[in-house]
């Protein structure tokens, strides 16, 4: 039989259906204000999933609410907060996941004291101790949820190792895409042998016989191994490099808070690797005007990373066929680790990107996260993805920051066209 609901004024009735609603999408509306702010598209498709999903609940609480079915009204108002639940946990934040949480220990408590006066109670104290215990088993489950879809996968998946793998190239194997490698000592894995090893994405054109390199050995199971971040050795480009990186780092901390470069000032001076392995300093392109951005080469958003690279080779394009040569693309990537200068060179090569005037660069882990800093760009480390903003800045020919725009939309033309 149905409770008759304490009677008040369709106001406040609206108010009190209508509160749940407004809590999840106050949380909601901060995740896609942090999704705009760092240019991310595919947490904003999850958030605005939970923004519908919220809504519909808000209907079926305000038909429940209205047919004087109590206890319905109580369990809509729970599929609310476990919704906004579900939408945080897809997002990780930490914030906004303790914020879920906390609503979750609440909302029985205020179910409660709002329909007290059915069960013949009045006051917070009855209302607490009863919707407290509901509250604590409701917020253990509003943590589990976004877990129970990678549980099972996260189990079964075999755990790789890694180790720092140094040797000799002794022969290039193009049809199995791998390395004969004379290896040095392995601590803890395998002594100094000869071993066929997969290069992953790495083009296979880079590497030659006698070359000494050093990359990271993935031992995905037993019997299964690869190779990663292989980089070939040359003592004096490394000296080079590390001499920049070096005063990189001290500029950096010279420079405190003002480490940030405005528009109208020289950009920081930086040597790092192309994709063909050569060394690439940017006073080189003093006299030309470059066009500099972050990218990297596993990003899986269409509207980032892709979207930017092909900006790029479209201006790239439009320079040649104007016949304009005083145009240097520069692209810094974000995973160095994995981003060698073979990895560069394939990325470069399935684009249909020429080297000539377009360098795709990497270096040690200091120099790139020094150059983040002082072109502000933002990255932080995802599941199985990097979360970064994205900015494309123009060097005109004495060495200053001309203009810069945020983002992945920037206009070719006027880009081109800006001295």
């Amino acid at each position: 039989m149905r409770r008759t609901l304490a009677r008040i004024s369709p106001t406040a009735a609206a108010f009190h259906v209508a509160l749940p609603w407004a809590w999840s999408m106050g949380c909601i509306v901060m995740g896609v204000a942090v999704c705009r702010e760092w240019r991310l598209p595919f947490a904003q498709s999850n958030l605005a999933l939970g923004a519908v999903g919220t809504t519909v609940v808000l209907f079926m609480a305000i038909h429940r609410y209205w047919n004087n079915d109590r206890r319905a009204f109580a369990r809509v108002f729970l599929a609310t907060l476990l919704s906004a639940a579900w939408v945080t946990g897809h997002f990780h934040a930490v914030l906004a996941q303790a914020f879920i949480v906390v609503l979750c220990l609440s909302g029985p408590s205020y179910c409660l004291w709002r329909f007290a006066p059915d069960e013949g109670q009045e006051g917070w104290a009855w209302a607490f101790s009863g919707g407290f215990v509901r509250g604590l088993a409701l917020a253990c489950l509003a943590l589990a949820l976004p877990l129970v879809g990678g549980c099972g996968e996260r189990a079964s998946a075999p755990e790789a190792r890694s180790f720092e793998l140094r040797g000799e190239i002794v022969d290039v194997i193009p049809q199995r895409h791998a390395l004969l490698i004379h290896h040095d000592e392995i601590p803890g894995y395998m002594p100094s042998m000869t071993m066929e090893f997969g290069v992953g994405d790495a083009d296979i054109s880079s590497f030659r016989s006698g070359q000494r390199v050093e990359a990271r050995l993935i031992a995905d199971s037993p019997g299964s191994v690869h190779l990663e971040g292989i980089r070939v050795q040359n003592r004096l480009n490394d000296s080079i490099v590390a001499a920049y990186t070096r005063r990189l780092v001290e500029d950096t901390h010279l420079r405190g808070n003002q480490a940030f470069r405005e528009v109208g000032e020289i950009v920081p001076s930086f040597a790092l690797y192309d994709q063909n392995g050569d060394v690439v300093s940017i006073e080189r392109f003093r006299g030309k005007r470059i066009v500099l951005n972050f990218i990297y080469t596993r990003c899986p958003i269409a509207t980032m990373c892709p979207a930017a690279t092909a900006r790029m080779a479209e201006l790239q394009r439009l320079a040649k066929a104007r016949h304009v040569t005083d145009l240097e693309l520069v692209s810094i990537t974000l995973d160095p680790a994995h981003d060698t200068p073979p990895v560069l060179h394939a990325y470069a090569a399935a684009h249909g990107i020429g080297s000539a005037n377009f360098h795709f660069l990497t270096g040690p882990d200091a120099a790139i996260r020094n150059l983040l800093v002082q072109f502000g760009v933002l990255v932080e480390p995802g599941e199985n993805y990097l979360k970064h903003t994205l900015a494309t800045i123009l060097i005109d020919r004495r060495g200053k920051i001309a203009y810069r725009a945020d983002g992945s939309s920037w206009d070719v033309e006027d880009f081109l066209n800006r001295r």
